[in-house]
């Protein structure tokens, strides 16, 4: 393993979202900036995506790494399949 690669939801201004919002499973940027820390804490090698098609881009650079999905994305019932089906195709460690 050479890197921890980290792929998160960009960012969002979440001030004015309502509890009917379907798509709140974000991440917060503290709450990414706070994983982030961690893991660099214990690994300093940190690769992290806030861009899913740059992660798709470059995920043959991924093949010894391990790789965090915590990308939520927009509520449909492929969004939290998309990375594990990558990483399984690449042969890539998903944890």
């Amino acid at each position: 393993m050479q890197h921890i690669v980290v792929i998160t939801d960009p960012s969002l201004d979440t001030s004015s979202a309502s509890v009917g919002n379907r798509n709140l499973e974000w991440n917060s940027e503290k709450g990414t900036n706070t994983i982030l820390a961690a893991i660099k804490k214990a690994h300093g090698n940190v690769v992290h995506y806030s861009n899913l098609e740059a992660f798709l881009t470059n995920v043959e650079l991924h093949r010894d790494d391990i790789v965090f999905p915590l990308l939520y994305g927009v509520n449909s019932p492929s969004s939290k399949g998309v990375i594990p089906a990558t990483c399984e195709g690449y042969d890539t460690f998903l944890l």
